[in-house]
Order: C-alpha cells, then sequence, then structure tokens
C-alpha cells in the first residue's frame, strides 16, 4: 500500500468513525490484487478490530503440496468450512462488543447476501468496504506477486486472473446503499 493510499484509507476510516466505536462488522471487497488484505489489515491496526481473513486460513489449515489436487469442489468444501468458522469468532468477538474485519473476498452478490443475511439475523451493525482498482494495475500487482510467490501461494497466469476476473461480481451503487458501503477508489495505484 502506498503512502498516499495509506493517508485515504485512514481518511475514509476516521469518517466511519467520528463517532464512538461500536460493535461493527466489516466485510471487504474488491477484485483479485485490489489491495483487500493490505487494507484490512491497515483497517484493523487503525480500528483495533478483530481481521479474519480467508486466505490466510485457506494456505495455513489446507496447505496442497500439489495444486493438481486443488479442485473447484475440493476449494469450495475448505471455503464454507472457513466461513463457518470465522462467523462463530466474529459472533464471539461482537458479543464482547470488538470489532470485527471479514476479509474474505466476498466476490459475488451471493457470497455478500450471505454474509449480510447473517449479520441481520444476528443484530450487528456492519459496513462494506469496496476497493475499486483498475484492472490493468491489479495486473501489474499479479505480476509483481508473481515473481515473489512463496512456498504456500500460487502463480496467477493472465488466464487465470482473466477467469477469476469474469467471476467478480462489482458491489452495484444500490447494495452499497443498502449494506452501508463505501467504494475506495485510490487515486493512484
Amino acid at each position: 500500500m502506498t503512502p498516499r493510499e495509506n493517508e485515504q484509507y485512514s481518511e475514509c476510516i476516521a469518517h466511519f468513525y467520528s463517532e464512538s466505536v461500536v460493535a461493527t462488522l466489516h466485510f471487504i471487497t474488491g477484485g483479485t490484487a485490489a489491495g483487500k488484505t493490505s487494507y484490512a489489515q491497515h483497517l484493523a491496526e487503525t480500528l483495533l478490530a478483530f481481521r479474519f481473513s480467508l486466505e490466510d486460513w485457506l494456505f495455513t489449515l489446507y496447505p496442497v503440496e500439489e495444486p493438481s489436487k486443488k479442485s473447484a469442489d475440493w476449494l469450495t468444501e475448505r471455503i464454507l468450512r472457513c466461513e463457518t468458522l470465522g462467523k462463530r469468532l466474529a459472533e464471539q468477538a461482537l458479543t464482547n462488543r470488538q470489532v470485527v474485519i471479514m476479509d474474505f473476498g466476498l466476490t459475488t452478490e451471493a457470497q455478500r447476501e450471505r454474509f449480510y443475511k447473517w449479520a441481520r439475523t444476528n443484530g450487528v451493525a456492519f459496513k462494506l468496504h469496496f476497493l475499486d482498482v483498475p484492472r490493468e494495475v491489479r495486473w501489474k500487482r499479479v505480476a509483481r506477486r508473481n515473481d515473489e510467490v512463496s512456498h504456500n501461494r500460487e502463480k496467477i497466469t493472465r488466464e487465470m486472473f482473466l477467469k477469476l476476473e469474469s467471476a467478480f461480481e462489482k458491489p452495484s451503487a444500490d447494495e452499497l446503499v443498502d449494506n452501508n458501503g463505501i467504494r475506495l477508489v485510490p487515486e493512484k495505484a
């Protein structure tokens, strides 16, 4: 995250918290390499919040030595397990008046709706943070990450990136309004 992005995000966070902090659930969404995890980390540090990261959990709990064994069904099953655990832990933290950040990607409207419904059912205040970063900027980030790939991360090819792009559903203006959302567009990405 650039210093300017850090400053922008801090201003947005300050806007949300001009009154006293209450137990709130924050959902982070954006396309591949939009900076969701960096933003979630910054938000968690600023708000002294718990951050639950799907990516961290998947790589830690379900490492796969051979990527070919990682099918869509294999991944979906594990994502749902992590979602269930994340919700349970978030409920405990929220009951104790803590702020919780859910860095779970939430790339489709259906996924986000599942989380909105869960929050409403539990009477929890929540906000959606949408990081809207141009595709080519994000692809450059992916290419840079590929050069720094660690033992537990896979390289993302341009073809894979475009497939992920086609699956991502940007939140509509109505979805943002209905779910106390904010669209963050970095000036310089």
